[in-house]
């Protein structure tokens, strides 16, 4: 088992751009059958556990500690709160191409008229770097600025990112690079498995180990005790 790429002749649709969807348009793998949707609530949560890893990693949390009046905890738990909602809806927004996911419901039938189905190119870094570019413009019109801007427009994008990860490591894998339409990808599961569940645990539970210094608790206690 290993990196895969599939190409057309693999089972993957040769058509490597948006422009019609319908049933038999979506990108079908002739010994598992048509594109699988990875839970939206499993998306939703490696989505909000990056989204924390990234705003820690920009230092959102030391930013908040000066807006706040209050311990370090107090900042780190405001700044979970803040983010997490960010990431898990971006995560999702790859799938508006799916009439049935959890936003692409919510959009009207011409929409998906227009996208080509399933897995296509809202699930490539181009998608990622355009929704990127269009938010950071979009925020700046409204008048969002400095270390808020670039923050947002990171955590829109790590989400994405997430979503592109998650979905990389099912069956189906993603065409990262559309519009070349093979598909990349490290199957270790198929979608909707138990072992999606169990990946899905374990980022969640490991992020709020680290985000909550749950391990230098646990240091620390073995330490009094010893």
């Amino acid at each position: 088992m290993g990196w895969h790429s599939r190409g057309p002749s693999a089972g993957w649709s040769e058509r490597p751009y948006c422009t019609h969807a319908d049933a038999a348009s979506r990108p079908r793998n002739r010994a598992r059958g048509p594109v699988q949707l990875m839970l939206g609530r499993s998306h939703a949560a490696i989505g909000a556990a990056t989204a924390v890893v990234a705003a820690h990693v920009l230092g959102a949390e030391a930013v908040l500690a000066r807006s706040i009046a209050g311990p370090a905890a107090l900042a780190a738990a405001a700044t979970i709160a803040i983010v997490s909602p960010v990431g898990a809806v971006a995560a999702l927004l790859p799938d508006l191409d799916k009439p049935d996911s959890a936003l692409g419901g919510l959009l009207p039938r011409w929409w998906h008229r227009l996208t080509p189905g399933h897995r296509r190119c809202t699930h490539s870094l181009v998608a990622v770097g355009l929704v990127g570019l269009l938010l950071h413009l979009a925020l700046g019109a409204l008048g969002v600025s400095g270390y808020a801007l670039e923050l947002l427009t990171a955590l829109v994008v790590v989400g994405m990112l997430s979503h592109l990860a998650a979905d990389a490591i099912t069956d189906h894998g993603v065409p990262l690079f559309w519009p070349w339409r093979q598909h990349f990808g490290l199957p270790l599961f198929r979608t909707g498995s138990l072992q999606e569940h169990v990946v899905v645990f374990l980022v969640v539970a490991g992020t709020a180990w680290w985000a909550f210094g749950l391990g230098d608790v646990v240091q620390a206690a073995r330490g009094h005790l010893a």
